[in-house]
């Protein structure tokens, strides 16, 4: 998912977390906004029976788009979602050995300020999922 980000060149992407935590006592960004920090979560795996070939798994993730005031942080989600959903419709990931459904918007959660920086940043939490499922032989 960073990947495809990465490739749309929008903005900095960041893995959990985007702060330089080296000195405790001064708690600094790496970049200043726009950027998005991806979180990954661990998604659903269901297996059918217990002899089949695989699990359908879920994979997830929560992306936070960071800007420097509310509306800003909006216009990054609405940027990211045009990356993964372009006109409202899934792209498809590709895994080898895997048949993927369309990524789908799961969540999104209200525009929330961050004041433990200063200046303070604003973002706004969406997750996002697909289906994966074993290909056939």
């Amino acid at each position: 998912m960073r990947r495809t980000l990465e490739q749309a060149d929008l903005f900095p992407v960041f893995v959990s977390s985007a702060r330089d935590d080296t000195d405790p006592s001064k708690v600094r960004m790496l970049t200043a906004p726009p950027y998005v920090v991806l979180h990954p979560l661990n998604g659903a795996d269901d297996q059918d029976r217990l002899t089949g070939p695989g699990a359908r798994r879920e994979p997830s993730w929560v992306l936070h788009c960071v800007g420097e005031s509310s509306g800003a942080a909006e216009v990054v989600a609405e940027r990211v979602d045009e990356v993964y959903r372009p006109r409202l419709r899934g792209i498809r990931v590709a895994i080898e050995g895997r048949r993927t459904k369309p990524i789908r918007r799961t969540d999104v959660a209200p525009v929330q300020e961050d004041d433990a920086v200063r200046p303070s940043i604003w973002f706004v939490p969406v997750t996002y999922s697909f289906e994966s499922t074993p290909a056939p032989l």
